[in-house]
């Protein structure tokens, strides 16, 4: 079974790196990885929080978004991430 792409986010400071895979009879399971900094892909992701969908979904978007969801919910009960705005080279001043 094959994992689908890797799609990655910005959210108050963090970003989430979600994907969605199937688990049998049509349905898909969501994941998210939230990091403090930029991922690459799933696998050297360094996630501060794991999250996953509730439930298993008949449709990889619908999948997907639960799991962001989930990540957004998580990330507002953490602390600020300043990271990306103390970093050089994270934003690009006009």
């Amino acid at each position: 079974m094959a994992m689908a792409a890797y799609e990655v986010h910005a959210y108050k400071g963090y970003f989430i790196g979600s994907f969605c895979a199937p688990v049998g009879d049509g349905r898909y399971v969501g994941r998210a990885q939230i990091c403090t900094h930029r991922p690459r892909s799933s696998a050297t992701a360094k996630p501060v929080e794991e999250v996953q969908s509730v439930g298993a979904y008949p449709d990889a978007s619908r999948a997907l978004k639960a799991a962001q969801h989930q990540a957004q919910q998580v990330i507002d009960s953490l602390a600020p991430n300043w990271d990306p705005f103390t970093n050089p080279g994270w934003l690009v001043s006009r």
